[in-house]
C-alpha cells in the first residue's frame, strides 16, 4: 500500500480484520471451524469491547488526517488524543485476553496490533510539513501505539512456550507490519518535510520498531524450534517400547 493511499483506507482495513484475523489463526489448534471446540483453537470472534475500542481509533486517525489535510491543527490534535484514548482501551483488554490464556486473546491481539500499526503508518505519513502542536501530538500518538506493541509482545513472550503457539500466525504478521513500517519511516525521513522534533521523533520510532521486529523474529524462531522438537518426540504411551506399552496377555 503506498503512503499516498495509507490514509483514505483505514477503517475498511480494520473492518475486514474483525473478521477475518481470528479465523486465520484457529488452525493451530487443529479442528475447522465447524468441528468441536477445544482449549487449543483460537476464538474466532474478536470480543466486542475491543472490536469497539479499534474502530474508535481508526475512525478517530482518519478524521484527524482529515483535519491535517485542512489545516485544522487543533481539531486534528484533539482526534490524536481521541486515537490514543481508544487504542489505549483496546490493548488493555488485549492483553488481559493474552495473560488470562484465553481462546480470545490471539484474535484480540491480532485485531489491536493491526490498528496500532495502522496509526504508526498513518502518523509515519502524517509528519510532513507541520509544525508545533500538530507534530507534538503525532509524536505521542507514534510512540504510543510502538509502546503498546511492545507490551504486546512481552506479554506473548511470558506465557508458556506451547500457548505461544497460538500466536506464531499474529507475530508473522507483526514482523510483516514492522518491515512494511521500517519502509515508510525511512521513506518519510528521506523525503518529507520534517521539523527537528519530527526528525527526531521518526528516527526513533525506526529504532524502537527495528528492535521490536528482532524481537519478534526471535519469537517466532523459538516457536519454531518448539513445534519441530513436540513433532520429533520420542514414543509415547501404546507406540512402542517404553511406558504405557504393553505386549501379551
Amino acid at each position: 500500500m503506498t503512503r499516498a493511499l495509507s490514509r483514505f483506507v483505514v477503517p475498511a482495513v480494520i473492518a475486514g480484520s474483525l473478521i477475518t484475523a481470528a479465523p486465520a489463526l484457529a488452525h493451530h489448534g487443529g479442528g475447522g471451524p465447524q468441528g468441536p471446540p477445544g482449549a487449543g483453537r483460537a476464538q474466532s470472534v474478536v470480543p466486542s469491547r475491543i472490536a469497539s475500542r479499534v474502530q474508535r481509533a481508526e475512525k478517530a486517525l482518519s478524521r484527524a488526517q482529515e483535519r491535517i489535510d485542512d489545516g485544522d491543527s487543533a481539531k486534528a490534535v484533539a482526534q490524536l488524543t481521541a486515537v490514543r484514548r481508544a487504542l489505549a482501551s483496546a490493548s488493555k483488554s488485549a492483553l488481559k485476553h493474552v495473560k488470562a490464556g484465553d481462546t480470545a486473546g490471539p484474535a484480540s491481539v491480532a485485531t489491536v496490533l493491526a490498528t496500532e500499526h495502522d496509526v504508526v503508518t498513518g502518523a509515519a505519513d502524517s509528519f510532513d510539513g507541520q509544525d508545533g502542536d500538530v507534530v507534538t501530538a503525532l509524536a505521542a500518538t507514534l510512540k504510543q501505539s510502538l509502546d503498546a506493541r511492545d507490551e504486546a509482545v512481552a506479554a506473548i513472550a511470558a506465557i508458556g512456550v506451547s500457548d505461544q503457539a497460538e500466536y506464531g500466525d499474529v507475530l508473522d504478521q507483526a514482523s510483516s507490519q514492522l518491515a512494511d513500517e521500517l519502509d515508510g519511516i525511512a521513506e518519510a525521513l528521506g523525503d518529507d518535510t520534517l521539523t527537528d522534533a519530527a526528525k527526531s521523533a521518526l528516527t526513533d520510532a525506526k529504532t524502537q520498531v527495528a528492535a521490536t521486529k528482532k524481537d519478534v523474529e526471535a519469537r517466532i524462531a523459538v516457536i519454531g524450534q518448539s513445534s519441530s522438537s513436540a513433532d520429533d518426540g520420542g514414543d509415547g504411551p501404546g507406540d512402542g517400547p517404553g511406558p504405557g506399552w504393553f505386549d501379551g496377555p
